[in-house]
């Protein structure tokens, strides 16, 4: 059975409930709905705590005190915050259109957001502080072929949960392209929209404003970003908005529809992923992080 709506609570039996021949969970859907389950896989991806670069904070307390809030949205944005809402979204890609927009990322999200900005008519510049990585997923082959078992036995050899938590980093690698998407980005780069940049690192951002007969002359453009980057320029580039999809981490602890399992069967969480016992009560809700 398959259903389309939202589940706003997850909320735990007791043993003793009736109809349930072991604890089980209460799923709460956004509709008023409720459906009991025995056990239930959260596949929702890690995308609840958003990386934040370092600069971030400091750019964002010098763009505050020159633009309003909403040009402040679009003028510096995580991906997360554009997909998270489709009217942000359409909001964002209409004020990028004729402007000069810096996507900060080496993962399928900064590929996405590049591509749209080049549909809205902007000019693009795509950065990497990597070279640009192609491949069909981010996760090691080796984890999904021949090899699998020997890769899983290594996993499951040791108690240690650090050691487990880095082999699970090792393997992802990181942000990848897709071959397809790589085809479009190259071909928006020979159309002559979109500028590739790798192994380049934002070093300092800051918010330069207009002059006064710019100003008078262009209004709805308070100023402008000025980028320093190492590894690809000596001289700051000037950037009219800028996007940072540098992905994003999960950690149970903040998701809020865990906040009462978590209360009824604590645990042990390292690295934001919780420590499950295979036949424990815990083990009855599976987390899957892409």
């Amino acid at each position: 059975m398959v259903e389309n709506a939202s589940i706003v609570r997850l909320e735990p039996l007791p043993p003793a409930t009736p109809g349930l021949a072991a604890p089980g969970f209460l799923v709460h859907l956004g509709d008023g709905r409720k459906i009991r389950a025995r056990c239930v896989v959260a596949a929702i991806g890690a995308g609840n705590v958003p990386r934040i670069p370092a600069w971030v904070e400091q750019a964002r307390a010098q763009l505050s005190s020159s633009c309003d809030p909403l040009s402040q949205h679009w003028r510096l944005s995580h991906a997360y915050d554009l997909v998270r809402s489709p009217t942000s979204l359409r909001t964002t890609l209409e004020n990028w259109r004729n402007k000069r927009v810096l996507v900060i990322g080496g993962g399928l999200s900064s590929a996405h957001v590049a591509l749209m900005a080049t549909h809205a008519q902007a000019s693009v510049s795509l950065c990497c502080r990597h070279f640009f990585r192609v491949k069909q997923f981010d996760v090691k082959p080796s984890w999904v072929g021949r090899y699998q078992h020997a890769l899983r036995a290594e996993f499951y050899g040791t108690s240690d949960w650090q050691q487990r938590l880095q082999i699970l980093r090792d393997a992802r690698e990181g942000g990848s392209f897709t071959p397809e998407i790589m085809r479009d980005l190259q071909q928006a780069s020979r159309l002559g929209c979109l500028q590739m940049l790798e192994c380049a690192v934002v070093e300092q951002v800051q918010w330069r404003e207009a002059s006064p007969a710019h100003a008078l002359a262009s209004p709805d453009i308070p100023g402008h970003w000025q980028v320093l980057f190492s590894g690809c320029s000596t001289e700051p580039v000037a950037f009219d908005a800028i996007c940072y999809a540098t992905g994003s981490d999960i950690d149970v602890r903040h998701e809020p529809l865990f906040g009462e399992v978590l209360e009824a069967h604590p645990l042990a969480v390292h690295g934001g992923l919780p420590a499950i016992q295979p036949g424990s009560s815990n083990a009855r809700i599976t987390y899957l992080t892409n």
